[in-house]
């Protein structure tokens, strides 16, 4: 009993503030170096890449990098770079690099130009994963076969938040082209907690900022241990 009341009387700590919120961020679509810098805060893991404003930059960025490396153009104007020849691959030396960046001044911007350079990734099994506020069922999260296939075969699952493991490899199990992610001829194994990892990163990012519209890693490359995001997209709503 006078434990009990020598407790009691035991001023106790304060309890710990409540984390505030993360800041809203602007409407409307985030350039790839930004919506990568946000999946990443939320464990999604990205390729070593620097943004550049100059071609000086570029070429300093190329040497710290190692070649090969992968240009970019870096605007929220251009959703989808391949398409507009926004994206250069396998660059292996300076003059391949100017090359590069000789084609991505050409593309028509109003606003700011900048380059991503980034790090070459390995071959290995390519998916897409992301995310989607719907109005009926709030916010999903979504993972198929990615790269090139992504729209070619619309081989896809969904997934509703919370999302645990096993409702991830539920939708890995559900894929027509699971095979691929089993070890299928020369590929790897690849690692499900990787990409568990990034699909629950993803929801996180959705529930913490209930202002995403969309989020998208297109590819995710699956190696048999770990996972890279080569590409990101995140669309914010307008303010109603």
């Amino acid at each position: 009993y006078r434990a009990a009341q020598a407790a009691a009387a035991t001023p106790r700590a304060p309890a710990p503030a409540p984390a505030p919120a993360p800041a809203a961020l602007p409407p409307g679509a985030l350039d790839e170096h930004g919506a990568k810098d946000l999946v990443a805060r939320f464990g999604v893991p990205v390729a070593a890449r620097r943004l550049c404003t100059s071609r000086e930059e570029a070429h300093s960025a190329f040497d710290a990098l190692g070649a090969p490396v992968v240009a970019k153009i870096a605007t929220s104007e251009i959703l989808h770079k391949t398409e507009a020849g926004g994206v250069h691959l396998n660059l292996r030396s300076h003059a391949e690099l100017d090359a590069a960046l000789d084609a991505l001044q050409a593309i028509p911007l109003r606003g700011a130009r900048s380059y991503l350079l980034e790090a070459m990734a390995t071959p290995a099994v390519d998916l897409i994963v992301g995310g989607v506020r719907d109005p009926s069922w709030g916010p999903c999260v979504m993972v198929g076969l990615g790269g090139v296939l992504a729209e070619a075969l619309g081989d896809t699952a969904i997934g509703h938040l919370p999302l645990t493991r096993p409702d991830v490899d539920r939708m890995l199990d559900s894929l027509r082209g699971r095979a691929l992610l089993d070890g299928f001829r020369h590929l790897p194994r690849c690692d499900r907690t990787s990409i568990a990892n990034a699909l629950q990163g993803i929801a996180a990012l959705m529930e913490a900022h209930p202002e995403v519209q969309e989020v998208e890693v297109n590819p995710l490359r699956v190696y048999a241990d770990g996972a890279l995001a080569l590409d990101a997209l995140i669309v914010v709503a307008e303010a109603p």
